[in-house]
């Protein structure tokens, strides 16, 4: 699903950045901030699922942040913006930086800040595979940090990090299981 959910504006730019391969260095010298971050706007606002959300004005000049600003952080886990041109050109062949798990996350309880995830999938030969991570095991900590809805994006978009498992107990406390998993993560071919 995360290779399917992408936004139209991410397919835009790279239609922008193959247009202007052969110059890309020149495209990336003579591109002001304001023409990106004007291109991220009028896409984001035609294509974006969650378009009508996009807040009217924003003062945002920087092209990344005014783009993550206007995410909607409650259901698009999917979208990204990005200027490294060879890591999406290898994405889109798929040929990603990967730890090798995908997990499904979700709130400890209703009214609860903290996160837990669930591992779904364990790619072969990855590195969470060669760390002993098993369809089911729970995630509860990342670099020793609970995971929590404020937290939850920059952890999970670490490339090096520490898993802390856990065991879910009745009265909803988790219970750590040993020892933490030290993972980094490496480029994955998904073909």
């Amino acid at each position: 699903m995360k290779n399917i959910t992408i936004t139209i504006t991410t397919l835009l730019l790279i239609g922008f950045l193959l247009s202007c391969e052969d110059d890309i260095d020149n495209v990336n010298k003579q591109t002001n901030t304001g023409d990106i971050r004007r291109f991220v706007e009028e896409n984001m606002k035609a294509y974006y699922f969650w378009n009508e959300d996009i807040p009217k004005q924003s003062m945002i000049a920087d092209p990344t942040e005014y783009f993550n600003s206007i995410l909607n952080k409650n259901y698009d886990h999917w979208s990204f913006i990005t200027d490294d041109y060879q890591a999406l050109v290898k994405y889109f062949e798929g040929v990603s930086k990967s730890s090798g798990y995908s997990a499904k996350y979700f709130l400890l309880a209703e009214n609860s800040n903290n996160v837990i995830g669930f591992i779904e999938y364990v790619t072969p030969n990855s590195p969470a595979e060669r760390a002993g991570l098993i369809r089911g095991d729970m995630i509860y900590k990342i670099n020793n940090e609970l995971i929590t809805r404020d937290n939850y994006s920059r952890l999970l978009s670490l490339d090096n990090y520490i898993l802390t498992l856990g065991v879910l107990n009745a009265d909803k406390t988790i219970a750590s299981r040993e020892p933490s998993i030290d993972i980094t993560s490496e480029e994955l071919s998904e073909y």
